[in-house]
């Protein structure tokens, strides 16, 4: 070691190491700038076409009052949760506990 407390000039292997992985980073940067441009056009492309075919199909075909109801109605029968069972399964499992 030399008196600053540093190690001599690197190695030709440590050199060659370094300029390796400073290569590859480069070209993964650079590939990957490249697929985000890419991906960004096509996408970009694929979303106006299919905003220009939604806007051109004939409106005439969906009816003019909407039938459906907001909020949508329940599943369950009035007086009943959702998730309690029927009033008859409630009662067999009864019966089968009671034996």
């Amino acid at each position: 070691m030399s008196a600053s407390g540093r190690a001599g000039p690197l190695s030709l292997r440590a050199r060659l190491l370094v300029l390796l992985i400073a290569v590859t980073a480069a070209f993964l940067l650079i590939m990957g700038a490249v697929s985000v441009a890419v991906l960004k056009r096509q996408l970009s492309g694929q979303f106006n076409a299919d905003l220009v075919a939604a806007a051109s199909r004939n409106p005439g075909r969906w009816p003019a009052t909407p039938t459906a109801t907001w909020p949508p109605p329940s599943p369950a029968a009035p007086g009943r949760s959702c998730c309690s069972p029927p009033a008859s399964a409630a009662a067999s499992s009864s019966r089968r506990s009671a034996r």
